[in-house]
Formats: C-alpha cells, sequence, structure tokens
C-alpha cells in the first residue's frame, strides 16, 4: 500500500517572499528605495513574515479537507496508544528452562537521551534451554516444504517458501529376525485396520536398505510385489518380493535394526474430507528362499587308484515364524 502525501500548494518561505517583493518593487514604486536596517526595509520584512504565515495554513487546507470529510463519514482518528515494540531474550549459559513474567520492566537506551526508555512485557514470555538446530518453511496446500537451515546457521539471506521438495510421507516397520533376510526372499506384511481410508493411496513401494533390491508392486504379475490392502483401505497383506541382495541394520531415529520403509508417491496436501487408515495390529511373515548344498561322498575303489564319490545337492525353502505388533 502506498503512504499518502499531502500536496504542497505553494512552496515560497518567508525570504522567497521577500524577494519577490523587492523585484517588484520598481513596476509599482519606483521612488521608493528601501535600504537595509530602515523601516521600510523592515515593513517589508513583517508583510513577508505574514504572507509566510498565510501560505502555510493554505498547505494544511487539503489536510483539513480530508479530515473534515472523513468527520461526516464518521472515521475517527484511533486513541493513542502505548509504544509497542518486539523483544528478544537470550537466556545465560548453562540455563535451564524458565519463564519471564508479565509486566517485566526493562529499558531501551534513546540516543541524545539520558534516561532509558522504560517498557513492560504485556504477557509471560516463556524462555527454552533448547537451540534452534534446523529452519523450514511447510506449504500445506502444496504439500510441500523448504529447507532454510544451511542459510540460517551461515547467516545468509534467504527467501521463505524457495527452492520447495515435496513433503515426504513414510512409515517404517523393524524387526530383529524376520527382516534380516538375503537373497531371495518374501515378506508378508499384515494390516488390520480399526478404521479403513476411504480412498486408497498411492504407496510406491516398501523398500529395505543396504542393497535389497524389491520388486514393485504389480497386481498383473503374481511373482512381483503385491498390495493386498487396495491403498490401506482395507485390512489386507502387503506380500514384498525380493530378488537379491542382505538387509543390513539401519539407525533410524536413533534406533538400529533391520527395516522397511513405505513411501507414498503423491502428495497428500490437508483435506477434510479425506479419512486416513488407522492401524490396530500388524503380522510380519518372511519366507526365504535358500540353496544348500551338501557334499555327501563314499569313496568306493574300483581298482588301483580310482576313486568314485557321489554328490548330493539340497534345496530347501525355510518360513520364519510371524511377529505380531
Amino acid at each position: 500500500m502506498t503512504r499518502r502525501v499531502t500536496p504542497i500548494l505553494d512552496h515560497r518561505d518567508a525570504e522567497r517572499v521577500f524577494r519577490e517583493l523587492m523585484n517588484r518593487r520598481p513596476a509599482y514604486l519606483p521612488e521608493w528605495t528601501p535600504g537595509e536596517g530602515q523601516p521600510e526595509w523592515a515593513l517589508l520584512r513583517i508583510f513577508a513574515r505574514y504572507m509566510h504565515a498565510v501560505i502555510e495554513r493554505l498547505n494544511e487546507a487539503p489536510d483539513k479537507n480530508l479530515l473534515a470529510f472523513l468527520d461526516m463519514l464518521g472515521v475517527n482518528l484511533i486513541p493513542a496508544q502505548a509504544a509497542r515494540a518486539p523483544v528478544v531474550f537470550k537466556p545465560l549459559p548453562n540455563f535451564g528452562n524458565g519463564q519471564v513474567a508479565a509486566r517485566t520492566r526493562l529499558g531501551a537506551q534513546v540516543s541524545g537521551q539520558s534516561e532509558p526508555l522504560v517498557f513492560e512485557t504485556d504477557s509471560a514470555i516463556a524462555l527454552a534451554a533448547a537451540r534452534l538446530v534446523e529452519l523450514k518453511t511447510l506449504w500445506p496446500t502444496r504439500d510441500e516444504y523448504a529447507d532454510h537451515t544451511s542459510e540460517w546457521a551461515g547467516r545468509r539471506p534467504f527467501t521463505l517458501f524457495e527452492n520447495r521438495r515435496p513433503v515426504p510421507h513414510e512409515f517404517y516397520i523393524a524387526h530383529e529376525t524376520l527382516l534380516a533376510f538375503a537373497g531371495k526372499s518374501t515378506v508378508e506384511i499384515e494390516f488390520e485396520l480399526s478404521t479403513p481410508g476411504r480412498e486408497p493411496l498411492a504407496i510406491l513401494g516398501v523398500l529395505g536398505w543396504s542393497g535389497v533390491v524389491v520388486r514393485e508392486f504389480d497386481s498383473a504379475d503374481e511373482s512381483a510385489s503385491q498390495d493386498g490392502t487396495h491403498g490401506l483401505t482395507r485390512s489386507g497383506v502387503i506380500t514384498l518380493r525380493a530378488e537379491c541382495g542382505q538387509s543390513e541394520k539401519t539407525t533410524v531415529n536413533g534406533i538400529e535394526a533391520f527395516w522397511v520403509r513405505g513411501r507414498l508417491s503423491r502428495p497428500l496436501p490437508p483435506d477434510p474430507a479425506r479419512v486416513l487408515a488407522e492401524i490396530d495390529r500388524t503380522r510380519i511373515r518372511t519366507a526365504i528362499d535358500r540353496e544348500l548344498s551338501q557334499w555327501i561322498s563314499s569313496e568306493q575303489k574300483i581298482s588301483g587308484d580310482l576313486v568314485v564319490q557321489h554328490m548330493l545337492v539340497l534345496k530347501e525353502r525355510r518360513k520364519r515364524a510371524a511377529s505380531q505388533v
């Protein structure tokens, strides 16, 4: 909004009015030659001062007319209020959480004044001993956020909501035994919902770490991963099939374990009409296909130094017990 500036109707001051009177004098009174210090000179000075006073009142006419117009509309001036200013409190080192009581007095040093300008806090203020370590801005309607932590830590200027990225929507499941799989494996995660979702969620996949390759969801391919919950709109089983790789322990939120992670592929902006699923119980089952080779040999001498050995290759499919959470 542009601030309104009152127009100046006449820019002349007393000195300029006096010079104009002296310049016009020959045309009206050529025989009158007032000199500095004479009564005629003083009379012109007095007249110039009166003219300047009239010009000042004339320049105030627009504001006066505006006030009269606003008064006619019933718009009044805002009553006088106490001055307000933002104040930053910094706790002392090694100081715990605390509070600044309401109406706490503090002073502000003003240049040119020996006494400080005294203020009072409007309300109580909480002091936290915790330090700010991350600075992010969130755009809920677009389900996006921006991370300004590096700029803030380096004291560099930045623009809020710039360089946004999608907000990740993920869920994590950990188990020390059932998710410690390797090679060709099948993990079944059964979700029992207390409240089904109204619309299916676009689950991109449930993935492991450390080189485990999990096949993408494909309802037309029985050998691929399957989502039996239809995006958590019903109770069912999410089947994950890994072709190769070996899971290793990963630290998530300070917890070291074997993990799998599910992630949505589309944004999830807030919607009052949306009903999200609530999970009541989760079960995990793991099946590992592993080829075990075992040599079973028997020596049989036929003649001389000739020895015959027999080899038997065994295949075993192991299924680990289910875990319930």
